[in-house]
């Protein structure tokens, strides 16, 4: 596992180390009988307790302060714990996710997507071949955001002790790592791999256009546009690739995923990289593409301009997409 001191961006949130300064606000959340006893903890007594949390419990590496970027401070509280110090039965390569968001900021999505941003830490930064997440019975919400994040249930343990003292079931589910991986393509020679991805998500999504059109671009994208980008690929454990993407300063200029792989969570698994690691704020889209549309938008992007032609002068309207705060 790596060290504390890392910091995790989503569209919506910052997940970072727990400050010492964070003390009442976290004594404010975690006060709440709801929210403790449902996860197996006491409700905090007071500020003070909170602040000795912090420097204890909370400064173990990988557990993280989820920080809505609407308000500058901590809404709750999601960690990764490595196999064997955690709850479940893991093996080595293993770690168990945890969570707990406060009440005001339930039912925004919010612990979802840090849910899935910590997923895919495990599997693209850590190397954890499975990721558990439990919950004790009756804890319906946090089972459905596992649900939502592709975890699917694997057993129950009966009669577990909680911190509480409690005796409850707890539900186990698991996420393993499918083996795809994210790289960098530097070699010309899988460009034509990368064009025949292209072709099919175009055949696939982008129904506007021509066999001319198709044509025009299937020559552009080798000769004009790849070799002035950064390309980024996902690949399975053969060294196939799924879906691509391609990036200029602070742009993402291209994301196209190998139709029989939507669904995937490829594509979100590749604008995440962009965001997070590049610093990608902007991308522009089809709007003849309802579909990509969709997909930046729940990804927070916003809409902010239009232009009636492409940027080749055909007549294919661009919206201008941008994460909130782009630019300033």
């Amino acid at each position: 596992m790596e060290t504390k001191g890392t910091i995790i961006e989503t569209p919506r949130l910052i997940l970072r180390p727990w400050r010492d300064t964070d003390a009442d606000v976290l004594y404010r959340l975690a006060k709440d009988p709801t929210i403790g006893p449902a996860a197996g903890w006491a409700p905090h007594s007071s500020a003070e307790e909170s602040r000795e949390i912090i420097r204890t419990v909370f400064s173990a590496p990988e557990i993280y302060a989820v920080v809505p970027k609407d308000t500058g401070e901590p809404a709750g509280c999601c960690g990764i714990v490595p196999g064997g110090t955690g709850n479940a039965d893991m093996k080595q390569g293993e770690a168990e996710i945890g969570y707990w968001m406060g009440v005001p900021y339930q039912g925004r999505g919010f612990t979802t997507e840090a849910v899935k941003a910590l997923t895919d830490r495990c599997f693209d930064k850590l190397g954890l071949q499975a990721v558990w997440i439990s919950h004790y019975d009756g804890n319906g919400k946090s089972g459905r955001v596992a649900e939502k994040c592709g975890f699917a249930f694997h057993h129950t343990a009966p009669g577990t002790s909680s911190a509480n003292g409690d005796t409850s079931k707890v539900h186990y589910l698991v996420k393993r790592h499918d083996g795809t991986s994210i790289i960098k393509i530097t070699d010309s020679m899988r460009w034509d791999e990368l064009v025949v991805i292209w072709e099919a998500a175009v055949r696939d999504s982008h129904d506007f256009l021509s066999e001319d059109d198709i044509a025009f671009f299937r020559r552009e994208i080798p000769e004009k546009y790849l070799p002035a980008l950064d390309v980024y690929a996902m690949q399975d454990t053969g060294g196939r690739l799924l879906g691509f993407m391609s990036l200029s300063d602070g742009m993402t200029e291209m994301l196209f995923i190998d139709p029989r792989h939507k669904g995937k969570g490829y594509g979100r698994r590749l604008l995440d990289l962009a965001v997070m690691e590049r610093g990608i704020r902007r991308v522009d889209v089809n709007e003849q593409n309802p579909a990509a549309l969709a997909f930046y938008r729940s990804r927070g992007f916003e809409v902010t301009g239009r232009d009636a032609t492409d940027p080749s002068g055909r007549p294919f309207p661009i919206l201008h997409m941008e994460l909130p705060g782009a630019g300033k």
